[in-house]
């Protein structure tokens, strides 16, 4: 673009890539935010320096009794891809990025067969094939059975897949996997979704360990899926799919690596050294806490990490992954 000249000066826009990159490591959080909101070419640059967004820790983040107000007053679904998930008691369903304020409305989500069914969790993605839509999935279940309804922004209708004589698994949590939906059913089986028929087609896994349920939640790696279990109080066992050889296998350690575990959002591992933190721990945000629990995997607490002031009452709690706000989590096409 032509430069320019303002009292002798060049035109901010105009600085060169390698000092705006230069630039972008020596801000701090706050001021790396509110640096893509300069001018639309250091936002471009903003766009391509994900990587730094990847070094920085994860937020402990909550929304205070009186913020509710702000964020519908309504059930809290979850963080999925960078969003904030939204419902409310009409069945409308947002999602919302807190660093952006992009902000999305899906039509109203089919109303329950049974009347005690509840919104427990949902996610969002892009959709590989189409660009600028989003899939969303919302799952609602009750003791003795589960539907998950999937829809795709731009359009009404909604198709689902309910648990019944016909599939009666029960899912009691789902997360995006390398392009894929995957399941947790109450028996502790793995299924994933068929989104061109709406269908759980359930994986034949070799050596399933016994867990318990309730206390049994989904998780992420880079290259892993992972299931984790806190039935064996007070420790933690962590174990992955091996889809080579579609077997369950234990994770004996975590490595340089730890988990980040919160409220309605799938678990994620990843390397807290960096950040200052212990390697081979679980950092657990309760819904409802002013503090995070840094756990080692035989249970033992290390350390209560402050969330906030003494004199703010915290509801809400999640993880909140700075870089997922810019690239979401992506499905391949079935519609």
């Amino acid at each position: 673009s032509r430069k320019r000249k303002y009292n002798g000066c060049c035109d901010w826009a105009n600085l060169p890539k390698d000092l705006l990159y230069f630039i972008c490591n020596k801000l701090n959080l706050a001021d790396f935010l509110a640096f893509s909101y300069v001018c639309h070419e250091w936002r471009k640059s903003f766009l391509e320096t994900k990587h730094i967004m990847a070094s920085q820790a994860p937020l402990m983040s909550f929304i205070t009794t009186r913020g509710r107000s702000n964020f519908y007053r309504n059930n809290w679904l979850g963080v999925s891809s960078g969003f904030l998930i939204f419902g409310d008691n009409i069945r409308n369903i947002w999602i919302k990025n807190p660093i952006t304020g992009q902000e999305l409305k899906f039509s109203k989500v089919p109303q329950p067969i049974n009347q005690w069914y509840r919104y427990d969790q949902a996610i969002v993605a892009s959709i590989e094939s189409y660009p600028g839509r989003f899939l969303i999935a919302v799952l609602s279940r009750t003791r003795w059975s589960s539907n998950v309804c999937f829809c795709v922004s731009g359009y009404n209708a909604w198709l689902s897949c309910s648990s019944g004589p016909s599939n009666p698994q029960i899912v009691m949590e789902i997360v995006i996997f390398k392009g894929r939906i995957f399941a947790l059913t109450s028996d502790f089986r793995i299924g994933v979704f068929d989104l061109s028929c709406c269908e759980l087609l359930v994986l034949n896994l070799k050596g399933t360990p016994a867990l318990r349920i309730k206390r049994t939640r989904l998780g992420v790696s880079k290259d892993k899926l992972l299931i984790i279990d806190s039935g064996n109080l007070p420790g933690f066992k962590v174990y992955w799919i091996d889809f080579a050889n579609m077997k369950w296998r234990e994770m004996e350690s975590l490595g340089d690596e730890s988990l980040f575990m919160g409220y309605k959002m799938s678990a994620r591992l990843c390397n807290a050294t960096k950040w200052g933190r212990r390697s081979n721990f679980i950092y657990q945000l309760p819904f409802i806490s002013k503090t995070c629990s840094e756990i080692s995997l035989d249970g033992k607490k290390a350390a209560d990490i402050p969330i906030c002031p003494e004199n703010v009452s915290p509801k809400m709690n999640f993880w909140y992954f700075l870089h997922h706000h810019q690239g979401m989590d992506s499905v391949r096409s079935g519609f």
